[in-house]
């Protein structure tokens, strides 16, 4: 490279007049990359024989233009621009001059140094006959970013390039990047306008269309917007309400507290505040009737001058249905009440001389043995059975009573699951051997969980017997107990099962809810005894500890009732 000095006079004015002409090529046009490439062009007979364009997009360089004046070097360019693109780690050219962010001026050109920068024969092959002896990478710096860079080169006989050359590159390049930059925060901000016009246009049709009313007042609290929900709300079109004060929409007797409070929330630091709070308001439509409102008002400082939004929503319907659902809450609780009563009044009437007709009829039994014929013992038998009868359903009845309204007596305590399971188990082998059933015990030795006892010992035996009546012998009656978390019946959590399990025909699936209904029996009173009530009785009773009784198993394949419990957190 020459040592600087001073280009001549007619040299100085013709880099001037260059510099002159690409500034007013970068300026007229907010198309960077088709200007670019023409003053890439333009300044070929100043710097080089050809030159390539290079620009930054998010991590990586993309080669914008390759530019040469020879026709048929051009088409070898172009081959290059496709096949040779600039690679992070190049040791020369663009990506070095982008990491170090300074000009770079190399020459000679070396063989060497073409076979170490090609990608492949090809671009090899391409490279060498381009003709290259010395090139200058100039990068494009605005605003401390890196944009790009433009790479002039030279053929590869003559000098390499001067100071002065690579003064009026940069100078070049400082324009180029300045009019980069421009246009690119030209674009973004016309990116941002368009997509604020957007979100206007959008949040006003939202406004529009809102169901609540939506309603702007300025300082002197005359409105100034008004939705069409607050059309639909209050009566009013808006060309008759904008520019109205506030007060026409509420009724005479709280205008004034509602300035009040409105100078109250504009002096207080909150820019936004529930109206009330929480308390209903009221409003007042354009043919005088009065409603009831929720409100929630916020306050903008809007060029100097304080604008105030309430959004409100009616709450006639609201209101209405809350009075209708107290009613009729009302009405099932005096129900409830009166059905309790009638039961336990009912139970006590038909309990007490049922027992005592129970008696009669066994002591009937037992004083006449001896002289009354087979079929009178038989009868006296039929007597004392049908008794019973009335008498478990009764106590039933009672039971059911409690349970629904929350009157059963709980007594929880710790205590340990697979203990009650078995012994539930137990209580009814007899009658399982009986009917020609195997019982099968599956539990483990320790399920500690915090309940009451004699309640699931009550559900369990429930279940065994049920499982004993319905199924046909020679059956097979499983209780296994099981301990998991997450998802169960009565929620997410930790939880305990028992589970009854028997080789019957199953319960079918549309009849899975309706069997923990009261009276509802899946078989005659001729296949087996019972009242309908065990298994609501039982439901109401897992509820009432917490958890949940559920049937499963596919029918033909016997069913399998679960109680669920929740499990004690810190087992013992």
């Amino acid at each position: 490279m020459t040592s600087p000095q001073d280009p001549p006079a007619p040299t100085r004015e013709r880099d001037l007049s260059f510099l002159v002409e690409a500034t007013r090529l970068l300026a007229d046009s907010l198309d960077v990359e088709t200007t670019l490439a023409t003053v890439a062009r333009l300044s070929l007979p100043h710097l080089g024989s050809w030159c390539m364009v290079d620009l930054m997009e998010a991590d990586h360089m993309r080669r914008l233009a390759i530019i040469h004046p020879d026709p048929d070097k051009q088409a070898l360019a172009e081959q290059l621009l496709e096949g040779w693109p600039p690679l992070r780690d190049d040791p020369l050219g663009v990506p070095s001059a982008v990491r170090t962010r300074r000009s770079q001026v190399v020459f000679p050109v070396t063989d060497e140094m073409l076979i170490a920068a090609a990608r492949s024969p090809e671009n090899l092959a391409l490279l060498r006959a381009l003709q290259i002896g010395s090139f200058m990478t100039i990068p494009l710096l605005a605003r401390g970013d890196v944009l790009g860079a433009i790479t002039y080169v030279s053929p590869n006989h003559g000098d390499s390039f001067t100071p002065r050359d690579l003064v009026l590159g940069e100078d070049l390049a400082a324009r180029v990047a300045i009019a980069i930059d421009n246009a690119r925060l030209m674009r973004n901000a016309k990116r941002a306008l368009a997509a604020a016009e957007l979100s206007e246009a959008r949040f006003s049709r939202i406004i529009s269309i809102a169901a609540e009313a939506i309603i702007s007042v300025d300082e002197t609290q005359r409105i100034t917007l008004f939705n069409e929900g607050a059309e639909h709300i209050f009566g009013y079109a808006r060309r008759e309400i904008l520019g109205q004060p506030l007060t026409v929409l509420l009724p005479e007797r709280v205008r004034a507290v509602h300035e009040r409070h409105v100078r109250a929330f504009g002096e207080s630091p909150d820019v936004a505040r529930l109206m009330g709070p929480r308390q209903e308001i009221a409003g007042r439509r354009k043919n005088g009737e009065e409603f009831p409102a929720e409100a929630s008002i916020s306050k903008l400082e809007v060029g100097g001058k304080r604008v105030y939004t309430v959004v409100l929503r009616d709450t006639t319907e609201a209101r209405n249905a809350a009075l209708a659902q107290e009613k009729l809450l009302l009405a099932v609780t005096h129900a409830t009440e009166a059905r309790t009563r009638l039961l336990r009044g009912v139970t006590h009437d038909v309990k007490n001389p049922l027992g005592a007709a129970d008696g009669f009829a066994q002591l009937l039994e037992l004083e006449l043995s001896d002289t009354l014929l087979p079929k009178q013992v038989k009868w006296v038998a039929g007597v004392r059975r049908g008794i019973r009868s009335a008498l478990a359903m009764v106590t039933d009845l009672l039971d059911l009573s409690l349970a629904e309204s929350g009157g059963l007596p709980v007594d929880r305590k710790p205590v340990n699951l697979a203990v009650v399971a078995a012994e539930a188990l137990e209580d009814h082998r007899g009658a399982a051997e009986a009917a020609g059933h195997v019982l099968v015990w599956e539990g483990g030795a320790q399920v500690p969980v915090t309940t009451d006892p004699v309640r699931v010992r009550e559900v369990l035996g429930n279940l065994l017997s049920n499982a004993i009546k319905y199924t046909p012998a020679p059956g097979r009656i499983t209780l296994s107990i099981e301990r998991g978390a997450g998802a169960a019946p009565p929620g997410q959590g930790e939880w305990v099962a028992a589970h009854v399990r028997d080789s019957g025909p199953g319960i079918p699936l549309d009849a899975r809810e309706r069997i923990f209904g009261e009276f509802h029996r899946l078989h005659s009173s001729e296949q087996a005894s019972g009242h309908g009530l065990g298994l609501a009785i039982s439901r109401l009773i897992a509820r009432l500890l917490d958890g949940e009784l559920t049937v499963s198993g596919a029918p033909g394949e016997g069913a399998t009732f679960s109680l669920w419990l929740p499990a004690d957190t810190k087992p013992s």
